[in-house]
C-alpha cells in the first residue's frame, strides 16, 4: 500500500512529460545527416535507405521544433523508431519527389505548431502513418493528402487540408477544420463535432464517411453529388450539421445483407438544391415492407430540410 501511495505522490508532484528535452533543427542539421548516412547526428536525425530504395530522414523518439523552412527535394521524412511530435514552429516543409510521401510514420506522430506541409501537387501524400501509428494533428496546412492506414487512431483538432483526408483507422475524431479536397473518412469509431467540408470541386464524389460507429454533432457538408455520403456502417447519429448537396444533402446507402443499420436524426438542416433526389436520400437494396415508414422513423421534431 505505501508504495502505491508513494508512485501516486510522484506522480502528482512530477508529472510526467510527453518528452524532456524540445530538440530545435534547421537545413544544417538535415544536410548534416545526408553528408553522414547511417549515423545518428547529435540532433537525432539519421539519412538512411529503406528496402524499396528510398532516401529519407529518420528521427529518433522525441520532440523537435524547426527553427527554418525545409527543402527536403526527392528525399522523405521517415518517422520509424519511435513516437515523435513535430513542431513545425510556423515553418515551411517542402518536397519535389515525384514517387515518396513528404512525411511517412510508422509510429504515433503529432503534428503542432500551425506550419505548412507542401509536396510537389496537392495531388501527393503530404504526411502518411502506417502499422499502428496514431496521428494528432493540432494545427496546420496541409497541401497534400493527409492518410492513416492503422490500427490507430486519428485525432484533428484543427487544420486546413487542401489535398483531402482518408483515413482507415480505429477511431477517428474531427474537432474543427476545412477540407477542401475529398475527404473519404473510414473507422471503426467515428466523431466529427465540427469542420467545413467542401467537395463541390469534383461533382462525381462527396465527403463519404463509413464505419461501425458514426456520430455527427456539427460541421457544414457542401458538395454536388451530396453533402455527405454515408456508406458501410453499422449506427449513424447526426445530432447538428448542415448537409448540402446539388442532388441531395444526406445520402445514405445501405448495402447490408441481413441487419438493417440504426440511424437517428435529433438535428441538423438538410437542404437539396435540385429536386434530384431530396434533401434526404435512402438507397438500399432491400425492401422497405418491413417498415414502410423507415424515413419517418429516422426524423424527430429537432433538423429541418428543404426537401425530402
Amino acid at each position: 500500500m505505501k508504495k502505491y501511495y508513494l508512485l501516486l505522490v510522484m506522480l502528482l508532484i512530477f508529472p510526467i512529460a510527453a518528452f524532456a528535452e524540445v530538440k530545435e533543427i534547421g537545413m544544417s542539421d538535415f544536410l548534416d545527416a545526408k553528408n553522414n548516412p547511417e549515423s545518428l547526428t547529435t540532433k537525432g536525425l539519421k539519412f538512411t535507405t529503406t528496402s524499396h530504395s528510398m532516401y529519407c530522414y529518420d528521427f529518433v523518439e522525441g520532440e523537435y521544433k524547426f527553427t527554418e523552412d525545409i527543402d527536403l527535394g526527392v528525399d522523405t521524412i521517415c518517422l520509424r523508431s519511435g513516437d515523435v511530435v513535430l513542431d513545425l514552429n510556423e515553418k515551411t516543409i517542402s518536397s519535389s519527389s515525384e514517387d515518396n510521401e513528404l512525411i511517412e510514420s510508422d509510429y504515433s506522430t503529432v503534428i503542432k505548431g500551425n506550419g505548412v506541409l507542401t509536396p510537389l501537387t496537392n495531388e501527393y501524400v503530404a504526411i502518411a502513418v502506417w502499422e499502428e501509428g496514431d496521428l494528432t494533428i493540432e494545427n496546420g496546412t496541409f497541401n497534400g493528402l493527409v492518410k492513416i492506414k492503422s490500427d490507430g487512431d486519428l485525432y484533428i483538432k484543427d487544420g486546413t487540408f487542401n489535398g483531402g483526408v482518408s483515413t482507415e483507422a480505429h477511431t477517428l475524431i474531427i474537432d474543427d477544420g476545412v477540407f477542401k479536397e475529398l475527404a473519404a473518412l473510414c473507422a471503426y469509431k467515428i466523431t466529427i463535432n465540427d469542420g467545413d467540408f467542401i467537395s463541390k470541386e469534383n461533382s462525381e464524389v462527396a465527403t463519404g464517411v463509413c464505419g461501425m460507429n458514426i456520430v455527427i454533432n456539427g460541421g457544414t457538408f457542401d458538395g454536388n453529388l451530396a453533402g455527405l455520403d454515408v456508406f458501410e456502417f453499422g449506427s449513424l447519429t447526426i445530432n447538428g450539421g448542415t448537409f448540402i448537396g446539388n442532388d441531395s444533402g444526406l445520402l445514405i446507402e445501405d448495402f447490408s445483407e441481413d441487419v438493417r443499420p440504426t440511424i437517428i436524426l435529433k438535428g441538423g438542416l438538410f437542404e437539396a438544391e435540385s429536386n434530384e433526389y431530396g434533401a434526404i436520400y435512402y438507397i438500399s437494396e432491400k425492401e422497405l415492407e418491413d417498415n414502410p415508414n423507415v424515413m419517418l422513423d429516422w426524423l424527430s421534431e429537432n433538423f429541418e430540410y428543404s426537401q425530402i
